[in-house]
């Protein structure tokens, strides 16, 4: 494989669980707003 295309794939996936990061948090804090209503 090209040495580009590993760093490219592994930057995308860096990108896509980051995502998945902030979209938990995201629920989390939803859910404790919910709670304290």
């Amino acid at each position: 494989m090209d040495i580009r295309l590993i760093a490219v794939l592994s930057e995308v996936g860096l990108h896509e669980s980051r995502a998945k990061q902030i979209s938990r948090i995201r629920i989390d804090l939803e859910n404790k707003w919910d709670e304290d209503i």
